[in-house]
């Protein structure tokens, strides 16, 4: 009964996916965006701006799922895995507050996953395992002694997985072409996962000095997730480790 309603669940989810997929595609392969010569978006409108600016993050996540939740209902019905192979893909929007929560709570953990031997069928591993794009930062660590728990280590993981992630989105816009100003759009995206951390960063300091300055909890500050709140308890340097780069740490967790 488990087994046939998880199925039919992830069925319909396929369906749902494909259905909204396809309206945000209409939408975006029929604006004046999708163009020999696409206007300049900051020139638009400024509900246009957040349309279309969401859009590619949106049908990014329609796909994703989709391109999941089908393999996952097939599989199990044809009895290759079970759905505790299978959990969701991302996480809840609900907990997003910050853009530290978009990249460490709601979307997918996929490419954290690089270069870690942990096996990828596995409830326990998928969940508990905190492998990530550390691959640079172990490389880095042969050779150069970093402080487990200090800020040096938190960020420079959090950089450079972020960078790691920046050049391996990026592969596949090395063959565009390029743009009436000579310029590669590929290197927009480029652009958008380096600022990532950047901005992180600012969301650390900004919570830090809220803290250092006396912010009381307040009926909106109860309404964040637990972990950004301003009058968090700190972790301890250990978890801030295990957890890695992109998942909650605030910049007294030292």
């Amino acid at each position: 009964m488990i087994l046939r309603e998880f199925v039919r669940t992830e069925l319909l989810k396929t369906g749902l996916f494909y259905i909204l997929f396809d309206a945000y595609q209409c939408i975006a392969l029929n604006s004046t965006y999708n163009s020999a010569y696409p206007p300049d978006l900051l020139s638009d409108s400024i509900p246009r701006q957040i349309i279309y600016g969401l859009l590619p993050g949106v049908s990014s996540y329609y796909s994703l799922n989709m391109t999941y939740t089908l393999p996952a209902a097939l599989s199990v019905a044809a009895g290759i895995y079970s759905p505790s192979d299978w959990p969701p893909l991302m996480g809840k929007i609900r907990d997003v507050v910050t853009v530290r929560d978009i990249w460490g709570k709601f979307w997918h953990q996929l490419l954290r996953r690089v270069g870690s031997s942990a096996p990828f069928s596995t409830k326990s591993s998928w969940l508990t395992s905190h492998q990530r794009l550390n691959l640079p930062f172990n490389l880095l660590k042969r050779y150069v002694d970093i402080p487990k728990g200090t800020l040096l280590s938190k960020y420079l993981q959090l950089y450079l997985a972020f960078g790691v992630s920046a050049l391996i989105h990026n592969l596949s816009c090395f063959n565009m072409p390029l743009n009436d100003n000579g310029i590669n759009s590929g290197n927009y995206q480029l652009a958008f996962f380096l600022l990532q951390p950047f901005a992180i960063t600012f969301e650390d300091l900004v919570i830090h000095l809220g803290k250092r300055s006396g912010v009381k909890a307040s009926c909106k500050l109860n309404l964040l997730p637990a972990r950004t709140k301003l009058n968090t308890d700190d972790t301890s340097d250990r978890e801030n480790e295990a957890l890695g780069p992109t998942l909650d740490f605030c910049l007294d967790d030292v």
